[in-house]
């Protein structure tokens, strides 16, 4: 063979891909003014994966889902509404969702300039297990991650789903990378759709799925020159909401009708209670109506006469004030006679296996009250009692925290005691 054409042969598989590579760059999906290459690549040290959390999420950082408006591009929305304003969430050491929606991201939005410059976190040569490795340590920094794909989801067939792929329709799509876990080796993503899939609107991806569909993955700070942040600035936090108790009354000239029940506050035993007058077993169908705030999180259980303890029901950052109707179906009714407790608890944020807790409670055989039991299984959540404003007459909470305390679950008890006619 000439030596020409070898040279030419050389030149078409050295030079071909390095081609294809450069005009791959040359369409950036996160950054169409530059090109993927023109960012700073990030200079890891050696990252021991027993120094990075099991579970991490800026979940808790991150406003809303919420789907961009028309008039907003997908990458500003992106970059804007969740990448910095869950930055700026985590320097400030803001967990209320509510606030971080209402107020932090509009004013992040406001102010948004569109950056020049952001981090690569590797290269094509980088090993899979050591891309991964990256991610979760810029995770773990406060650091969201944002990813371009090659392919966009068919919403058709990914509505409603929790995971996804990477397989799609042809054509560049954006997303956010908040969080991971390292037992199923899965990333925990959202884009500007809003809940159109999901629960919340995010959705999970396997790292393996994650890394050969992504094509562009950078962050908008050196994760290595970026300090765990710490709480910079105290925001208050309001925490408030209701409750309405009614009885079904079966009158024999009208229909059946719902009467609400008067309730006092005691300040001794520090929960609600009934008037003093006889609840019979055998008529007694109760039903109640919460009213739970935009953006907060709330869980009911009920305890029985013989220490049985049950977990009701829960429901975690509803995009709108919501009044829920408990039971959904029928009534509540306490066929024994003693005192039956409903424990209602609200919060800024999720209580991570809440049901754990509950059962701490049930299997508490020492002799405390019913406070005294609820604060010793939730020690590490309630808020301390002096800290809550509870109405007398009205079943409604209100306390104002700090961003500073660790104690943001508000705690609502309501006592029936059933007696013999």
């Amino acid at each position: 063979m000439r030596p020409t054409n070898l040279a030419f042969l050389l030149l078409i598989f050295l030079g071909l891909p390095t081609l294809i590579w450069s005009q791959e760059e040359a369409k950036s999906i996160l950054f169409p003014e530059l090109n993927y290459s023109q960012h700073t690549l990030v200079k890891f040290r050696t990252i021991r994966t027993r120094s990075l959390p099991l579970i991490q999420s800026l979940l808790p950082y991150a406003p809303l889902p919420m789907a961009k408006a028309d008039s907003l591009e997908e990458e500003i929305f992106l970059k804007a509404y969740y990448t910095q304003t869950i930055q700026k969430a985590v320097q400030l050491g803001l967990t209320d969702r509510q606030i971080v929606s209402d107020s932090l991201a509009l004013k992040v939005q406001a102010d948004y300039k569109a950056p020049t410059k952001a981090y690569r976190l590797f290269t094509s040569r980088t090993k899979r297990y050591d891309k991964s490795k990256r991610i979760r340590y810029t995770l773990n920094k406060g650091l969201p991650v944002l990813v371009g794909f090659k392919n966009r989801p068919d919403w058709n067939q990914v509505a409603g789903t929790a995971t996804w792929d990477g397989k799609g329709l042809e054509g560049n799509h954006q997303m956010v990378i908040i969080g991971y876990d390292s037992r199923t080796t899965s990333f925990q993503l959202v884009d500007a759709n809003g809940q159109k899939w999901g629960p919340e609107g995010m959705v999970w991806m396997t790292a393996i799925n994650l890394l050969a569909n992504a094509k562009e993955i950078v962050s908008f700070k050196n994760p290595t020159l970026v300090k765990k942040a710490t709480t910079t600035k105290a925001i208050p936090l309001s925490l408030d909401f209701s409750i309405e108790v009614s009885e079904l009354q079966q009158p024999e000239s009208r229909n059946p009708y719902l009467k609400a029940i008067e309730v006092q506050f005691d300040d001794q035993k520090g929960y609600y209670t009934f008037p003093s007058t006889a609840m019979s077993p055998e008529h007694g169908r109760y039903q109640l109506a919460i009213n739970i705030p935009r953006g907060r999180c709330a869980y009911l259980f009920v305890s029985q006469p013989d220490g049985n303890t049950t977990p009701a029901w829960m429901m975690e950052y509803n995009l709108q004030d919501t009044t829920v109707i408990l039971p959904p179906v029928s009534y509540y009714q306490f066929p024994d006679v003693g005192a039956n407790y409903f424990f209602i608890l609200l919060s800024n944020q999720p209580i991570p296996r809440w049901r754990r807790f509950v059962d701490r409670y049930e299997f508490n055989e020492r002799n405390q009250s019913a406070r005294e039991k609820l604060y010793t299984a939730f020690k590490s959540y309630l808020v301390p009692m002096e800290k809550i404003k509870y109405e007398q007459d009205h079943m409604k909470a209100q306390v104002q925290l700090s961003t500073t305390t660790d104690k943001q679950v508000v705690p609502i008890i309501i006592e029936w005691v059933i007696k013999k006619e």
